[in-house]
């Protein structure tokens, strides 16, 4: 199930205590915690006061690096009612 449509309950059942990810590893996962760090470290708004709107966060891409051993995942972000083609990229 994509991170955007879990309850909070399940987002937090994700992490333990110190903010890792619980359990093993997956694709899946990966993306549910680049999703949750990007919100937590870039924020879910943009702007203040009346100007303020929500961020609309997607993943742009997904694999698995064999060289790094290790998931990359490729968020990107706009607010919303701003066109798609002026997203800010973040590489996890």
């Amino acid at each position: 199930m994509p991170p955007d449509e879990m309850k909070p309950e399940e987002k937090k059942d994700l992490f333990d205590a110190t903010g890792e990810l619980k359990g093993g590893y997956d694709m899946g996962m990966a993306q549910a915690y680049a999703l949750e760090h990007a919100k937590k470290t870039q924020g879910e708004y943009a702007g203040q006061g009346k100007q303020r709107v929500p961020l609309i966060w997607n993943i742009e891409s997904s694999r698995y690096d064999e060289d790094a051993e290790c998931f990359k995942v490729v968020l990107s972000c706009h607010p919303e009612g701003v066109p798609a083609e002026q997203n800010g990229l973040w590489e996890y």
